[in-house]
């Protein structure tokens, strides 16, 4: 399992880890503080990594929405 976001993602990945008994591995991609454009590019660069059964999840925040404009 692959999790990306901010800090708001704190402590997730050892939740998920401790009630699946260590059924999952847990790669924790946490940025504190990153925007929507950081969480996206750490997602992109880690996609060589991934496998097709892996689960992703992704926490976009609200760090600087108006970077992005609209």
């Amino acid at each position: 399992m692959w999790l990306f976001g901010d800090s708001l993602m704190r402590g997730i990945g050892k939740e998920i880890y401790s009630l699946s008994k260590g059924g999952y591995k847990v790669m924790d991609k946490r940025r504190p503080g990153a925007n929507i454009q950081g969480i996206r590019e750490a997602v992109m660069n880690s996609l060589h990594q991934m496998e097709p059964k892996d689960l992703v999840v992704i926490e976009g925040g609200a760090n600087r929405l108006e970077d992005i404009g609209g």
